[in-house]
């Protein structure tokens, strides 16, 4: 007996055409949110990041897929670490086409890199001009530097030197910040056995893409570099992160490399803040994907040049989607591996230790005299100070109005009128109180006791001989 074989029909595995430009279209023309969520960017700054790569000829509309589209599958992939299968389905491409155009998007903005991630200027940035408690000590600062671990999967005769202190695969990733929350630097590639400073290194001697520090300027480092040249990294010893000062019980500062390091601390945390914002926005940056190595790198040079054109065209940026998980090393006391430094410029080694020496003496004795001048010793109660270096907003001739209340306390106010000077008070009106009118110069000498915090318009102090 014969049977008749049955030819049956090839079922097309991605049979709905256009589906990919349905799905864009429906993301960045429906409710804003979305596009923030899955693009991790809005509607102006996709279209804006589209045309850019036209006009500079780095990506071009494919024979069934359009600029748009590849941009979104890159973005999907990087932003929620998509596998090729569900971008596949989602854009209705083979897993080739996907992994193709992933490729060239990677290599696109990489490109871009060279004038997305760059130093804007040489100027001192806003955040420590207009801030005493940085300005003028840190006005050379530009940013902070910092290393951070990103996962990565390599052949297993490469995994030992991959291999970082905590047993993970990761490639450890060099980034400079400035304080605007910008990329000026990226260096992506070493093992994760190398330490922050051997990569540090590296990227001064690099021979393509050097980091290039300006004369008379410097970055914050942490613990982990030395203190060098164009670097200036806290004191060892003392306490340094901002959770060792905050923590209940914690001592005040009592020395000028305390002071330093705490607002040391306080600046360069922009950098952990960056790499925050970077693993928040790009998933991809924390779990280990297939792609050869160099691919790997070249991701994370990508995402960073992503990280700048969204701080750039999305003013609300910092407050979206901040990975806490990526202060990971915020508290953990990192300690200075000795080795062969590589690098081979003399001035690489020179030590920075004077101006880091004089900042913080500077700082401390303008921390005394404004501590002095504007607050009291809460465990005695009251305070000992020369009542001239207290008043130093006022002039030697300022002429202030003394009221003696009955418990000896001597409260000051600026008099409206010239007024006859004398030190002995006398009676007042009908308040029991007694009045008397001196001068700065009068009282200079003199040792004065406070009873309550400063306040420039009326001090409450007690006066009592020198």
């Amino acid at each position: 007996m014969f049977f008749r074989h049955r030819t049956q029909r090839r079922r097309i595995v991605h049979p709905f055409k256009n589906a990919g430009i349905q799905f864009v279209d429906n993301i960045i023309n429906s409710h804003p949110r979305n596009c923030l969520d899955l693009m991790r960017m809005d509607r102006n700054s996709f279209i804006t990041l589209c045309n850019m790569l036209k006009e500079r000829n780095l990506v071009e509309d494919g024979r069934a897929i359009s600029v748009e589209e590849q941009v979104a599958i890159f973005l999907l992939t990087v932003g929620h670490n998509e596998r090729n299968r569900a971008c596949q389905y989602m854009f209705q491409h083979s897993g080739q086409t996907i992994s193709m155009y992933v490729n060239i998007i990677v290599q696109a903005l990489c490109q871009l890199g060279m004038e997305n991630i760059r130093r804007p200027n040489d100027e001192t940035p806003s955040k420590i001009r207009l801030n005493p408690r940085y300005n003028p000590y840190f006005q050379d600062c530009l940013g902070a530097l910092d290393g951070t671990h990103i996962p990565i999967c390599v052949h297993t005769s490469e995994q030992p030197r991959f291999r970082n202190r905590k047993g993970t695969l990761s490639q450890n990733v060099l980034a400079v910040v400035g304080f605007d929350m910008r990329f000026h630097y990226v260096l992506a590639g070493w093992e994760g056995s190398a330490t922050d400073s051997r990569v540090l290194y590296s990227a001064l001697d690099n021979d393509v893409h050097p980091f290039v520090i300006p004369t008379g300027k410097y970055y914050l480092g942490d613990g982990g570099y030395l203190n060098i040249h164009g670097l200036l990294t806290p004191y060892r010893g003392h306490r340094y992160y901002l959770s060792e000062f905050n923590a209940p019980g914690a001592r005040r500062v009592t020395c000028a490399e305390e002071l330093f390091n705490h607002r040391h601390s306080s600046l360069r945390t922009t950098v952990e803040r960056a790499f925050g914002l970077l693993k928040g926005w790009f998933h991809i940056l924390k779990t280990q994907v297939s792609y050869p190595y160099r691919t790997q790198a070249a991701i994370v040079l990508a995402t960073c040049v992503l990280h700048n054109f969204i701080i750039d065209h999305n003013p609300n940026a910092e407050h979206f989607h901040v990975d806490e998980s990526a202060f990971d090393d915020a508290n953990d006391n990192t300690l200075f591996e000795n080795e062969v430094e590589s690098a081979t410029q003399s001035y690489h080694r020179r030590s920075n230790n004077d101006l880091r020496g004089s900042i913080s003496s500077q700082m401390f004795i303008d921390f005394q005299n404004e501590r002095c001048r504007l607050t009291y010793d809460t465990r005695k109660g009251m305070g000992s100070h020369n009542l001239k270096d207290l008043l130093t907003s006022f002039s030697s001739s300022t002429e202030f109005l003394a009221i003696c209340s009955g418990d000896g306390r001597i409260k000051l106010s600026k008099a409206e009128a010239p007024v006859p000077i004398a030190r002995t008070p006398t009676p007042a009106a009908s308040n029991g109180k007694a009045t008397s009118y001196v001068t700065l110069g009068s009282l200079a000498g003199t040792r004065i006791q406070i009873n309550s915090r400063y306040d420039n318009d009326n001090p409450e102090i007690h006066i009592s001989p020198e």
